[in-house]
């Protein structure tokens, strides 16, 4: 068996941060699209909706249920969409943000739990089997640079200045908490020792106790040395010191981004490649008089953007 894909969406429109009206349309259309073109089939496809998309809930999803279900097939695409609010913060770093900030996605229950930075997400989505694709789609404020050290090869521009988005909530503080917590140095050979039990361990619920491990051992070394997937793509609503705009396009709420996204696919078709489709939505942005929100492409090596939008 090969050539399985699997859909994750996170959408959020009820969020304590502030509500949003579009997220719920942009998760639908998505989840339609894959049914109707039968790229995936509605039991490959996971969909965590306002109070379920708590930060435990996503981790939950994608420790014992999407990374092992990778491994049962060589070669694959998950397809991850998040809908919602999306924060910023220059306090909280982790060594390798050129621009001094770190991103993050702000689930349901950020105010007890804590966001999900871009580091965290990072070291989820390295976990995913590697003969696999990954492909994000971000809508979301300051969803640029979201992916850890990735460069943006297609939408860069000189930031001249930097707006932060500072948010005050616990969330921050419990981050600098952890991170004032004594450090268990990850070694590579431990790290790439427990990696290979993914594609050993036989059954789903062996391949989710390694997986729950790796990520154990990340926590205990703040994520300091983690896995990158090196076939990954990550479509950005915007750079990361702007916002991301949720409207009314058409009489329809929804995220601008992702209402772009679709219109250049209606044009173009879904075999149009990641590099013609973000073009093409920047294009549409701009032409309905988003201005201020630029989209950027990133990528973890620049010839993966020549690939079908939808392969």
């Amino acid at each position: 068996m090969s050539n399985q894909h699997l859909v994750v969406i996170r959408n959020l429109n009820a969020t304590p941060l502030a509500p949003l009206s579009g997220t719920e349309n942009d998760a639908l259309h998505l989840q339609r699209f894959c049914l109707a073109n039968k790229i995936v089939s509605k039991s490959d496809i996971y969909w965590l909706k306002d109070k379920q998309a708590k930060r435990q809930a996503f981790l939950n999803l994608m420790l014992d249920v999407v990374i092992p279900r990778t491994y049962d097939t060589e070669g694959g695409t998950l397809l991850s969409l998040f809908s919602g609010h999306g924060a910023r913060d220059r306090a909280v770093q982790d060594g390798n943000e050129k621009d001094g900030f770190t991103e993050f996605q702000v689930p349901y229950d950020y105010r007890e739990n804590g966001y999900w930075s871009d580091t965290e997400l990072a070291a989820l989505y390295g976990m995913i089997n590697p003969s696999w694709r990954v492909r994000l789609w971000n809508d979301c404020c300051h969803s640029g640079d979201s992916i850890r050290s990735f460069t943006g090869f297609l939408g860069m521009r000189t930031r001249k200045a930097l707006a932060p988005f500072l948010c005050t909530s616990k969330s921050f503080e419990q981050t600098r908490a952890f991170q004032a917590q004594p450090r268990t140095e990850l070694t590579k050979n431990k790290l790439y020792t427990w990696r290979g039990q993914l594609f050993v361990a036989k059954t789903l619920r062996q391949r989710g106790i390694v997986a729950r491990t790796i990520w154990e051992l990340y926590q205990q070394d703040h994520f300091k040395l983690i896995y990158e997937h090196d076939d990954l793509i990550a479509a950005q609503g915007c750079h990361a010191d702007q916002y991301s705009m949720d409207a009314k396009i058409n009489g329809i709420p929804q995220g601008a981004f992702s209402a772009a996204i679709w219109a250049s696919v209606a044009q173009l078709s879904a075999q149009a490649t990641w590099s013609e489709i973000h073009q093409a939505a920047t294009r549409w942005l701009k032409s309905n008089g988003f201005t201020e929100q630029d989209p950027l492409l990133e990528a973890s090596a620049p010839h993966l953007l020549n690939q079908p939008f939808f392969s």
